[in-house]
């Protein structure tokens, strides 16, 4: 039974070892991503190839529809890729699309009916009251480091009630007025509550999202004659997702001849056209879009306080426009002309007497926004067309002979544009008292493009069998792929009339641009198969790759491979163990290609467009690189595998997966021309890096029970990987510092890893693509709720009270040689760091920045095993199976938590971790912080005594205070800093604090269906019926709640759509 999915990778997920299956299931008709037997390169793609029936195909997997696929097998190795040369460089996925299976003339129905929700939960957030509570938190520490007594409860209180609602909040949304919300112990009142007209309004999530709905049908119908067979199906695909104003459209016919006209002569061809149109729904990334109009984002963060609608912040007398007046109550819906509730903006309008305006302010997070408004009001969608073409011809030859020819033209053209309306968000139009209109008052963007790409293949092939035992196969081939790429963008403000979705309704150009590319590839390739007695198989290829990408010079590559395999369970000396059924063991290395990682111009010098004092110029975008050529992906492996007990499948393999020469972009002497607009850095491209991977796959499958009535089989896979980076550019691998010890001499030399900064991850040799290099946070100063990081020796140095220096680095001048003074002492390469800056604790310096910490390697982002495990079950014509996903290893860094878990200087939600585990405010803290004071002051006048300079004695007063609070439980990792705006940039800034593990089990999916008894189906002349149930993304256990470790293959986080739960409903009938 196929899952009822709307991409065919989704149908790859747990199906095989080796296969990593990530990215957005949450967004109707997305892609998710694939990736085979780990990272094969750091600068370009890693997607696997994809070949139907037997031509690679060049368009977008989400074209095809799921129900026109016979089978899927995946190609991993490097000796069974190399056939298809530089676009397999990252492993091939074989695709058989369905032909007639018989000469009857055969016609199948199906429909599937279901509904969408999301699978996720969303993280654990405040509740009003809890908000509130948080909000006091915050509010007492900033009274506090304003210089307020932290132990004069009242006087807390007292501020907190005079500025919280009217300077940050703006709206008081409980039963009880702003100054009798609190205690004195910053708990909300005993008898709050929230008053009536509010409770149901609070929830954006739920007024933003819906049941969404998927609908199937499915038509298709083949058959034969003894010289041809055909194949045709049409299907059409509706899902509307789980946000609302998003959803999916996708209509899709496929035709399929094959004849065969006389014994010399096989031809066919198929045909697959698709209509596509998706309702976009922004992610926040990719689109240009704010986070603002993000449902995800503005959802998740919108404090719980806020109501989606306005509502009256006071019970009293207002009026309308026309001054008459409306008697209304304190959380009643502010209506509007038609008389429904507002959406609310930030304010609301209300009027007087004398019919004035006068705004109302009830938000200070987010004004002017308001995504649910903003969706309904707003229009995003892309409308796709695809035609894919595959044509073959065999000739067959005397002598074993063979000649083919294949053809494959695919094209897509996408059509996508994105409407902003004039009234709220951000092509908001404000209109002045003299009719003037400011901002883009409307916006429309819309994104042509057309691309077509074209593979030509001709082969010879010859087969010969001797005496029964020898089989020789030699394959000789050519090939080209052909690719274009045609796009253009426009965008225009100021609209004359609303929701007009035409370019010419809109009067100020905003941008224009476009461009065209171009990109060949032509390939030889031969191969050499020869087996003997179905005992020994060896195969050995050669094939000589060009790519346009590259200069004449450097264009052409030669790749190679060879691979052999043994069936032991044919020999004779096995053939007494009747428990092996069969026995396998094989082996293979392999060279392919890879030009993905260069741009498409790689070997021109480019020139890109610039303004400067508004006037049009152009600057070096790009330095050639003549001598670039090919990355090289090698890898070999070995694998056993066999049947036994004809009931076990099992298959045990290594690999080890090495691509050289990668591309990376390397300084060059300034001589050639700056690269970047924002610095005089120039760079150029060279093949320099390698990376590899190395790991097992286990994979097996079990019959526990086989009888007529009943199956029961279980099946297991699991993939183990190491990712690392071999090599680097020389100006990536490593810095060499020579620190100073405290009586100013070089101390040890040290080396540091330099790497290329990507984000939280640094790319380093040794480490993973994906290993975390941040700052260490060592948790929480228990005197005064802080932020302590591990302090940066290298680059700062302490003067320490006798006047010395401890850390540092020796200064290198120009030329980087070592300097040192007249006295033959290093010279000091650091920058000092002020002691109200650091902290020492136990003997070990910290700091309260992030500026002043050192980075250190915090575990990486890829998993070290994953798999999958299912199970089976028959009983008649009822057949249940359910599969489960899992990952263990690696971290995740989860921004949205973090987020979470950081006060803002306007109010936003917060994660319940905050509100249960945040540092307050006790008697051990105002003891330390007394005792602080004390020491300092003490030092501090003692040393202005005895002469000593104000930085002398500044000095003097941080060392006596830290050692007078120096003592072990001081730092506390297991709590969260104060809760505190004014000093939340550096208590939660980015560090190993946000890094969670990754490790997770999903519940993938459960599919049941029943076959009706056939003398049932014949009564109405059907050959099968068919019921099916279908559940995916049942369930998923991981290290936090709403966090998505299914995501992507870097650890990252971010306020995506998180996956769909979809429960459907079917029926299969074929006549």
């Amino acid at each position: 039974m196929k899952r009822p999915v709307t991409s065919v990778t989704s149908a790859l997920e747990g199906s095989t070892p080796g296969i990593t299956v990530t990215g957005n299931y949450g967004s109707p008709g997305s892609d998710p991503t694939v990736l085979i037997r780990g990272i094969g390169t750091v600068n370009g793609s890693t997607s696997p190839l994809y070949v139907i029936d037997g031509v690679p195909y060049g368009g977008n997997i989400s074209d095809l529809n799921m129900e026109d696929i016979e089978t899927m097998s995946i190609l991993k190795d490097a000796a069974s890729a190399a056939l298809y040369g530089n676009r397999a460089s990252n492993g091939v996925i074989l695709i058989t699309t369905k032909k007639s299976k018989s000469e009857r003339i055969q016609f199948n129905f199906k429909t599937n009916q279901g509904w969408y929700e999301r699978a996720l939960p969303e993280y654990e957030r405040t509740n009003p009251f809890q908000f509130m509570e948080v909000e006091y938190q915050n509010a007492t520490n900033a009274f506090v480091h304003g210089g307020g007594d932290r132990t004069d409860k009242q006087a807390i209180l007292n501020a907190v009630n005079s500025t919280l609602i009217p300077d940050r909040l703006y709206v008081n949304i409980f039963n009880k007025p702003d100054d009798q919300l609190f205690t004195l112990d910053g708990k909300m009142a005993a008898d709050a509550s929230i008053i009536d007209g509010y409770a149901g309004d609070l929830d954006w999530f739920d007024q933003a999202t819906r049941k969404g709905y998927r609908s199937e049908y499915q038509f298709s119908g083949s058959g034969a004659t003894s010289k041809s067979d055909y194949y045709f199906s049409l299907s059409y695909l509706d899902e509307n997702g789980y946000m609302k104003d998003s959803g999916f459209d996708r209509l899709t016919g496929r035709m399929a001849v094959n004849i065969k006209p006389v014994k010399w002569l096989r031809a066919g061809m198929s045909i697959n056209a698709s209509h596509q149109k998706f309702q976009n729904t922004s992610n926040g990334v990719g689109d240009g879009s704010s986070s603002y109009s993000n449902p995800f984002y503005f959802c998740r963060y919108m404090a719980p306080i806020y109501p989606v609608h306005s509502h009256y912040t006071e019970t009293g007398t207002v009026y309308d426009n026309a001054g008459t007046p409306i008697q209304v109550n304190k959380g009643d819906y502010v209506l509007d002309g038609a008389g429904n509730p507002q959406w609310d903006g930030g304010s609301y309008i209300i009027y007087d007497q004398n019919g004035n305006p006068q705004e109302v302010i009830t938000r200070n997070q987010n004004r002017d926004r308001h995504v649910i408004w903003e969706s309904e009001l707003n229009d995003s969608r892309t409308i796709r067309n695809t035609l894919n073409g595959i044509g073959y011809l065999d000739l067959v030859l005397p002598y074993g002979f063979t000649a083919t020819l294949k053809a494959n033209v695919n094209t897509r053209n996408s059509d996508y544009y994105k409407y902003e309306n004039a009234v709220i968000g951000d092509a908001r139009g404000t209109v002045s008292e003299d009719g003037s209109i400011s901002g883009r008052n409307g916006a429309l963007a819309k994104t042509l493009y057309t691309y077509k790409n074209w593979t030509l293949q001709e082969q010879l092939r010859w087969n010969m069998t001797y005496n029964d035992r020898h089989n020789i196969e030699v394959l000789l081939g050519h090939e080209n792929y052909s690719y274009r790429y045609d796009y253009t963008y426009t965008s225009k403000t100021n609209e004359a009339f609303p929701n007009r979705y035409a370019l010419s309704n809109f009067s100020e150009m905003a941008s224009i641009s476009g461009y065209k590319t171009r990109y060949r590839t032509e390939s030889y390739l031969a191969r050499v198969q020869y087996g003997y007695d179905n005992r020994y198989n060896i195969e050995a290829s050669f094939r000589r790759d060009g790519s346009s990408r590259f200069a004449k010079e450097s264009r052409w590559g030669n790749f190679g491979s060879l691979g052999a395999n043994w069936v032991f369970s044919n020999e004779e000396f096995m053939k007494k163990y009747r428990w092996l059924n069969q026995g396998k063991l094989r082996a293979s290395w392999g060279q392919v290609g890879n030009d993905s990682g260069s741009g498409y111009y790689a070997y021109y010098g480019l020139y890109g467009s610039w303004t400067q004092n508004s006037k049009p110029a152009y600057v070096v975008s790009q330095n050639p690189a003549r001598d670039l050529h090919w990355e090289t992906g090698e890898s070999w492996g070995a694998t056993v595998e066999g049947r036994l007990f004809n009931r076990l499948n099992l298959s045990v393999e290594y690999f080890d997966k090495r691509n050289k020469d990668l591309i990376f972009s390397v300084y060059a002497p300034s001589s050639a021309g700056g690269t970047s607009t924002g610095s005089s850095t120039s760079t150029t491209d060279r093949n320099i890096g390698t990376i590899s991977n190395r790991g097992w796959e286990i994979s097996a499958d079990f019959d526990i029970v086989k009888s007529k009535d009943w199956t029961v089989s279980v099946s297991a896979n699991l993939t183990t990987t190491k990712n690392k980076i071999v090599k680097l550019p020389e100006q990536n691998k490593k810095k060499t510092v020579y620190p100073i010890d405290p009586s100013g001499k070089l101390g040890q030399r040290e080396d540091l890893p330099v790497g290329i900064t990507s984000g939280s991850y640094l790319i380093s040799e040794g480490k993973s693509r994906y290993d975390y290099y941040t700052y260490h946070w060592a948790g929480v100063d228990e005197m005064d709720g802080q932020s302590l990081y591990e302090a940066n020796l290298n680059d700062y140095y302490i003067v320490l009270p006798d006047g010395s220096q401890l850390g540092g680095k020796q200064k290198l001048n120009d030329e980087g040689e070592l300097m040192w003074d007249a006295n033959g002492n290093p010279v000091q390469g650091a920058t000092e760091l002020a002691p109200e800056n650091y902290r020492l604790i136990n003997g070990k310096y910290y700091v309260l920045k992030t500026t002043y910490a050192q980075k250190k390697w915090a575990g990486s982002a890829l998993p070290t095993t994953y798999g999958s495990f299912s199970a089976n079950i028959r009983w008649k014509n009822i057949n249940i199976s359910a599969m489960f996903t899992y990952s263990l290893g690696g971290k995740i860094y989860d921004s949205p938590y973090s987020s979470l878990m950081t006060p803002g200087q306007s109010a936003g939600n917060y994660h319940v971790d905050l509100y249960n585990n945040a540092w307050r405010i006790n008697d051990r803290s105002n003891a330390m912080i007394t005792t602080y004071k004390n020491a300092y002051d003490d030092a501090y006048n003692a040393a202005i005594a005895a002469g000593q300079t104000t930085s002398e004695a500044n000095y003097a007063g941080y060392y006596a205070a830290n050692k007078a609070v120096d003592g072990n439980g001081r730092i506390n990792p297991n709590t969260n800093p104060e809760i505190n705006n004014l000093t939340s940039t550096d208590n939660n800034a980015g560090s190993d604090r946000w890094l969670v593990s990754r490790n997770y089990l999903c519940f993938k999916n459960l599919n049941i269906s029943y076959t009706l008894p056939k003398r049932w189906t014949a009564k109405v002349n059907l050959s099968t019926v068919r019921f099916l149930f279908s559940a995916e993304n049942i369930h998923l256990w991981s290290a936090r709640k709403g966090m998505n470790p299914m995501m992507g293959i870097g650890g990252g986080q971010s306020n995506y759509l998180v996956p769909a739960r979809v429960f459907t409903f079917g029926i299969n009938a074929t006549i």
